[in-house]
């Protein structure tokens, strides 16, 4: 899909991304160069580097494959609903938190959905190879430590920040490039 195609909400929703995209990129340049921020803009900064790539999965040919599209819509609400709700739990507004056992099967429902999309797929471009490995990174950074023992996923959300920029970058400019005249 491309902006010119896309629905007027996804349209309003790409300024944004192309902002929270900024911010990541700059911040994970600032965290680079050893400075250390606040609290609240290091939640701010890990949410929006997990949170930006999906638009690229709500933009992208995923949702208009009907075979995909009911997974998602029912495996993206979930765990959105769930992450919130772990945040506001996690900052002390709620007295109760939802556990990996509720949103773990959300997420590695989406992988899984995606990465059966992947493997279905006729055309392959560097942005879906990209999708695939950031999902893959962040999927396994997420789930690995609150079902299994004895692994070390901090290397694999270490290579989901380093992917980040150019999942967005070549995702963002396949979305915004003019369709091709035919």
């Amino acid at each position: 899909m491309r902006y010119s195609e896309a629905p007027l909400i996804l349209r309003i929703l790409a300024w944004p991304v192309i902002a929270g995209c900024g911010f990541v990129v700059f911040h994970a340049l600032m965290l680079y160069l050893g400075y250390d921020a606040e609290t609240w803009v290091k939640e701010i900064y890990i949410t929006l580097q997990n949170g930006l790539p999906f638009f690229l999965f709500l933009t992208g040919s995923f949702v208009r494959d009907k075979k995909f599209r009911i997974p998602l819509l029912l495996f993206f609400p979930l765990f959105i609903a769930c992450y919130f709700i772990n945040m506001l739990y996690e900052y002390d507004v709620i007295g109760f938190g939802v556990t990996q056992w509720i949103i773990g099967p959300a997420e590695l429902g989406l992988f899984l959905t995606y990465l059966f999309f992947f493997i279905l797929e006729k055309k392959k471009n560097v942005t879906s190879v990209l999708k695939i490995l950031w999902f893959f990174c962040i999927t396994w950074a997420y789930l690995v430590p609150k079902f299994t023992t004895g692994f070390h996923a901090g290397s694999f959300f270490l290579a989901s920040i380093f992917i980040f920029p150019f999942l967005m970058g070549f995702g963002l400019y396949d979305f915004f490039r003019k369709p091709i005249a035919s």
